[in-house]
């Protein structure tokens, strides 16, 4: 499983976003509007600052993962929306 499919819960403010992560297969890239980056930022932080203990069922592996999707996302966000 993929860990951003973890919690993808915390998504609810982006319509569809949930259902197009959830159904990611990773074959193709999933096309982002400037506010499911920052529901997706928003979801990432989250679970950062709750801690492992909330998310017992993610490997070390997958939260690392989540961590580097949040701060390339978090790169490529402030490069385009936050540069004008």
């Amino acid at each position: 499983m993929f860990a951003l499919q973890e919690v993808t819960y915390l998504m609810s403010e982006s319509f569809g976003l949930d259902s197009r992560i959830l159904n990611y297969k990773g074959k193709r890239p999933i096309g982002l509007y400037e506010w499911d980056f920052e529901c997706i930022l928003g979801g990432s932080d989250y679970f950062f600052r709750k801690g492992d203990d909330q998310y017992p069922t993610l490997t070390t592996d997958e939260k690392a993962a989540l961590d580097r999707l949040h701060q390339r996302l978090d790169a490529v966000y402030k490069e385009t929306y936050e540069s004008t």
